[in-house]
């Protein structure tokens, strides 16, 4: 009898076996960088995709509505504008029901299909994209980079490293001012920026999001992931025991699919339709409720509490 074949039976999918696969496997604990090459695809055409939705974090402050902001999360007077419509304090359970519906849906997205959101939605892992496009532009291919780092310093190393870790920084100094911008008028931060008189908490936040983004997105990549990142540690409980999809093995790919498939067969059609249902019910009257306070000029709160109180 062969080795293979006196090996005990496992359960298919069980974790054990997946982790008995890649029993050499060692953690980067951060001693070294990983050089990861960038495969074409559907699936990488799809993560541009999603990725390039991170624009709107960097072009909507931008956006002008009857001579103001468009967008303006003003904390100091207390108000959220979105266009015609003014979120006031006693309307922020509202928003609250929002980001409750927001996180029911990832939950169900990681219940069924795994780790979509950290893949193609995350903005670490957008960052780090990012962040690798341009260090694969300017140091070249994974072999590449990994001979320019252990390459002793040289006029080309010095002259490559400069460069890249000067557009890491500029892209670093441009998340933390639009950061900042959701929360005052942009036109007239760029002013102060410009004038060097912005106020301390202003300061505070561009340095802090400057090297934070720096830090993270550069050097600390797959070590957010596993140290710092709070919604992985959620992830534990919300899939199925027997199917917990890790897709790091060796087929990965049909490991993958078969275990979202795998999810969808076994999931009760009754938790499907009560979650869509619910989800579809507070979406519609959200978005009742908003528009019919836009219209109206008033708070959205006062558009739910005028029915009962008349």
């Amino acid at each position: 009898m062969s080795a293979q074949e006196q090996k005990p039976k496992q359960e298919v999918g069980q974790v054990t076996s997946l982790y008995n696969e890649h029993e050499e496997w060692s953690v980067n604990k951060g001693d070294k960088t990983i050089h990861a090459k960038r495969m074409p695809g559907r699936f990488r055409t799809f993560k541009n995709f999603t990725e390039s939705l991170w624009l709107i974090f960097f072009l909507a402050p931008y956006i002008r509505w009857h001579g103001n902001q468009a967008l303006l999360l003003d904390v100091n007077n207390r108000q959220f504008h979105f266009f015609n419509l003014t979120i006031l304090p006693q309307d922020i359970w509202m928003v609250s029901l929002l980001l409750l519906l927001m996180a029911m849906t990832l939950f169900a997205a990681t219940s069924v299909a795994s780790r979509v959101f950290c893949g193609y939605f995350c903005f670490q892992s957008t960052w780090v994209d990012w962040f690798t496009w341009i260090e694969e532009k300017v140091e070249g291919n994974p072999n590449a980079r990994v001979k320019l780092d252990t390459a002793p310093m040289s006029a080309d190393k010095f002259r490559k490293k400069a460069l890249k870790h000067t557009i890491w920084l500029l892209i670093s100094v441009l998340t933390g001012i639009s950061f900042t911008i959701w929360f005052e008028d942009a036109f007239v931060y760029w002013h102060n920026l410009m004038h060097f008189n912005l106020s301390i908490i202003e300061w505070a936040t561009l340095i802090a999001f400057t090297f934070g983004t720096y830090l993270l997105a550069g050097f600390m990549r797959e070590q957010v992931c596993m140290w710092l990142c709070p919604y992985c540690r959620i992830q534990a409980v919300m899939p199925i025991r027997r199917l917990s999809c890790l897709p790091m093995t060796r087929n990965a790919a049909s490991r993958a699919a078969e275990c979202v498939v795998a999810r969808l067969l076994l999931m009760k059609p009754s938790w499907v339709i009560a979650l869509t249902a619910s989800s579809a019910c507070m979406s519609v009257q959200l978005v009742w409720i908003f528009v019919k306070a836009s219209r109206s000029a008033v708070s959205p709160a006062a558009c739910v509490l005028m029915p009962a109180i008349r």
